[in-house]
């Protein structure tokens, strides 16, 4: 479920798979597991989700600055947790009770009749992977109660129903994004990497690089030279203000230098502007 507008300001980005889901769920109804100690685990997971939801402290998290795009990157961290716990329950579990398993099946199809009901209205939700998510559920489902006869058998279902579910995640999340030909984007790589070494052998103190042409705001980390563009979700206020003071762009923690002077060249330390045939990849430096 990821779509343009889910990474730019969308629900956190959790994802561990099903059988995880379940066993963390389960973990709650383990009588082999202190009550003490789930208990504490009920509460961690209240606080995580009232941490997601609350913005001051969403944002505390985020180092004190609301992120740009990707929010709740520490969204890693809860699926870790979530991992954990469902594995504690699946280490300590020898068998699953269908009193578990039928309600658990319940469940499934309401939420997946849901899903497809509200499916039109967002459309991140996207009927294939809900049809693969359904399955993966009642196949888990009919593994666990297999679980208690034939472990062995059971496990190797769980680990091929579940290597099939991220493969298909995998997939849903990375169609969300557009690629550049990696034919293409390698020789623009090597070639512009040969121009900025050239560069770099020419002077020793420090001083600015910049480009006349888009390709990413954050080339200069990319290919290891001093630049002035720049994008931070957590780039300081001052240093935006001071760059708008001088005339250079800035919105949003983007910092785009696309319209230079020669003062502010010389104020910045910008010895070198690098241009380009965008097409042929054919790049030049000059002073």
């Amino acid at each position: 479920a990821l779509n343009h507008d889910q990474i730019s300001e969308g629900f956190p980005n959790l994802f561990v798979g099903t059988i995880a889901v379940i066993s963390f769920i389960l973990y709650f109804t383990n009588q082999r597991i202190a009550l003490k100690e789930r208990i504490t685990v009920l509460m961690l997971t209240i606080l995580f989700a009232f941490i997601m939801v609350f913005e001051p402290l969403n944002t505390l998290f985020h180092g004190g600055r609301e992120p740009i795009w990707f929010p709740t990157r520490y969204s890693f961290v809860i699926s870790f947790f979530a991992l954990y716990i469902g594995y504690q329950d699946f280490r300590l579990r020898s068998k699953y009770r269908v009193q578990f398993i039928y309600p658990a099946t319940f469940i499934t199809i309401a939420f997946i009749t849901f899903l497809v009901a509200i499916q039109n209205d967002h459309t991140y939700l996207r009927l294939p992977y809900i049809t693969i998510h359904a399955l993966t559920m009642i196949g888990l489902l009919l593994c666990l109660l297999l679980f208690q006869y034939n472990t062995k058998l059971s496990t190797i279902f769980i680990l091929g129903i579940t290597a099939i579910e991220l493969a298909a995640n995998t997939s849903g999340n990375l169609s969300a994004y557009i690629f550049t030909n990696t034919t293409v984007y390698q020789n623009g790589v090597n070639d512009l990497t040969t121009v900025i070494n050239e560069l770099k052998a020419k002077e020793n103190d420090f001083y600015r690089i910049e480009k006349t042409f888009g390709r990413s705001i954050n080339d200069a980390m990319q290919y290891d030279f001093n630049g002035v563009q720049h994008f931070n979700s957590t780039v300081e206020y001052d240093v935006a203000n001071f760059m708008q003071a001088v005339g250079v762009a800035n919105q949003d923690h983007v910092i785009a230098y696309d319209s230079p002077t020669p003062l502010v060249d010389m104020l910045l330390g910008i010895h070198y502007f690098i241009d380009a045939d965008i097409d042929q990849y054919d790049y030049e430096a000059y002073l």
